[in-house]
């Protein structure tokens, strides 16, 4: 049976495996040139949020694990109070979240790996071809107006 610090560092790899898997699955729809995702300005804000919870869970891991914020400072380049400030209520958020979502995060890792493989397979084998007819694409939609908006909400 594990002890309580090992199933807190299962369920926080588990969840940071999750999140990663997730962000991976975002950039693999940002390299197919084709997808609704890669063209979406409105897209980044979302990735920008997936890296910040990224980090946080891997800084819950690497504290779990022992290594003290003076040590995750230097590696930041920053003081360890600023790095404290910026991450420490996050972190013990994570580590909460890990713990009471276990079966949540541990579900989501397989779609998550799912959804991930799908997209990277169907981008290495038509990636090629994407290529020359998005960049036609591109050259058709950047002559006209506002095309990254339609609903004129931006």
């Amino acid at each position: 049976m594990p002890t309580h610090f090992e199933q807190r560092m299962r369920n926080l790899l588990v969840a940071r495996s999750t999140s990663a898997l997730s962000l991976s699955a975002s950039f693999a729809a940002i390299a197919d040139p084709t997808s609704e995702f890669a063209r979406a300005p409105r897209a980044w804000p979302m990735v920008q949020g997936q890296i910040r919870y990224l980090e946080r869970l891997t800084t819950a891991v690497l504290r779990q694990g022992g290594v003290p914020w003076d040590a995750l400072a230097g590696f930041y380049g920053v003081s360890k109070q600023a790095l404290h400030r910026r991450l420490a209520a996050d972190v013990d958020e994570v580590i909460a979240r890990s713990d009471q979502y276990r079966e949540v995060h541990e579900s989501d890792l397989v779609i998550n790996h799912e959804i991930f493989s799908n997209a990277a397979r169907t981008t290495i084998e038509v990636l090629d071809r994407q290529l020359d007819e998005t960049s036609q694409i591109w050259a058709s939609r950047r002559r006209q107006g506002r095309w990254w908006d339609p609903d004129g909400t931006s």
